[in-house]
């Protein structure tokens, strides 16, 4: 295998890894809760699409499955105090999310 295939191939798998989605499941391991308190994140975070602070697709439910965008749950989760009293927050920006938590950057050892 080439250099070049090979780094298209790592490359490859970091956005496979950077996916943008998490389910409910992933996301009660991620954070420690439960199934009833992520039922009531997602619902929160629902009637912020509702709103409009966050894209219709933050949150895809189907087949059984719920996906929540893992950027939008982050700023969510940020602000939610601030959000939840009504104060005004800096708007949505998901790459300055990313960035704040250093998502789908490669590590040294991936280039």
């Amino acid at each position: 295998m080439s250099r070049a295939t090979a780094g298209l191939q790592v490359t490859g798998i970091s956005y496979i890894k950077a996916s943008p989605y998490v389910s409910k499941s992933q996301m009660m391991q991620m954070f420690n809760i439960s199934q009833s308190t992520a039922s009531r994140r997602i619902s929160d975070l629902d009637r912020y699409v509702q709103n409009g602070r966050y894209g219709p697709y933050t949150i895809l439910d189907g087949a059984g499955v719920t996906w929540v965008n893992y950027l939008a749950l982050v700023d969510y989760l940020r602000y939610k105090k601030e959000l939840d009293k009504g104060y005004r927050v800096p708007p949505f920006d998901p790459g300055k999310v990313a960035k704040a938590i250093g998502w789908g950057e490669m590590t040294s050892d991936m280039r």
